[in-house]
């Protein structure tokens, strides 16, 4: 598959490919590997329990050190980067 991005000078761009790979440890035990999930950008996607529910949360925009979600409330809510805390 090719994909092209035009790119503008001096102005940012996004590219269409763009998606985060979130872990989400919902009833999960300290320790445990949570559910990990890719989200591409501008696209909805569900949390356990609610998997009916809607409006559903949102990936509005992602870089290396975090993501910035919609919430189903209409709210934004940045997730930072997950940095495992080494014993």
């Amino acid at each position: 598959m090719v994909c092209k991005v035009i790119l503008i000078l001096n102005k940012v761009v996004d590219s269409p490919f763009q998606f985060a790979q979130l872990e989400y440890f919902w009833n999960k035990k300290y320790r445990e590997a949570g559910q990990v999930f890719v989200v591409p950008k501008l696209k909805e996607f569900v949390l356990q329990p609610n998997i009916e529910e809607k409006p559903r949360y949102k990936l509005l925009d992602v870089n290396q050190d975090e993501a910035v979600i919609q919430r189903p409330d209409g709210q934004k809510q940045s997730v930072q980067r997950f940095k495992p805390q080494i014993p």
